[in-house]
């Protein structure tokens, strides 16, 4: 996640103008959304290893020793508002892929003006 990230960035101005078309938000706008959505990325990593950090010691609760293993759910289905692209996808995407999951998505695109 942490090289998609990196391969997303180097393209941000072509992303940048890619929302400016599709959601009619000026470049200032679609910058920010950029950014807010690498920031997202970023945090979402860094709260996995929080709890990867924090499951690998041994609790007690209740007298009982245990330890926490987090798993994948499985194949997990992510929607996302169409009009919204980047950010709303990936906050539902991102957290589906860091925990291992195998991910379908929907990819809807708006019928075009005739």
């Amino acid at each position: 996640m942490e090289k998609f990230t990196r391969l997303i960035v180097a393209r941000k101005p072509e992303i940048v103008l890619l929302l400016l078309w599709e959601i009619g938000k000026s470049a200032a706008d679609s910058e920010k959304k950029f950014d807010r959505t690498v920031a997202y990325i970023h945090n979402t990593i860094d709260a996995l290893k929080n709890l990867d950090r924090d499951s690998s010691r041994f609790t007690i609760e209740e007298g009982i020793i245990g330890q926490i293993w987090r798993s994948p759910l499985g194949v997990v289905l992510c929607m996302d508002p169409f009009n919204y692209p980047l950010n709303e996808k990936f906050c539902v995407l991102i957290p589906a892929l860091v925990m291992g999951n195998t991910v379908i998505t929907l990819w809807r695109a708006r019928k075009a003006a005739s």
